[in-house]
């Protein structure tokens, strides 16, 4: 898998002041560091997933490859799903779509 590194379109998940996530730009690699002990390991995946849906951009996030192999194979997929993601034969996605204009009330 691609190794962090500090690179344009790269971004980084903090939970309560700790790295706990770096996704490539493009969004397909994502590397997670989740803790070994509960219930820490799964409050950690649940804030990733829920922030990754949250800032993917309009057309949506592909997530195929974590930590070096296929998505689904992680146990972060789960938390994916809970976020929203679906899972494709890709990897998971989840689609932002572009927000619909509001029609402006008339004068009658």
């Amino acid at each position: 898998g691609r190794r962090p590194t500090r690179s344009v379109g790269a971004s980084v998940i903090l939970v309560n002041g700790a790295v706990a996530a770096w996704l490539a730009r493009g969004g397909r690699q994502l590397a997670v560091y989740l803790p070994d002990d509960e219930p820490r390991r799964s409050m950690i995946a649940r804030e990733i997933a829920t922030r990754l849906a949250a800032t993917a951009t309009i057309g949506g996030l592909l997530v195929a490859e974590i930590n070096g192999r296929p998505a689904g194979e992680h146990p972060l997929a789960a938390f994916l799903v809970e976020a929203g993601f679906s899972a494709s034969a890709m990897g998971f996605n989840v689609r932002r779509h572009a927000p619909q204009p509001v029609d402006s009330p008339r004068d009658e």
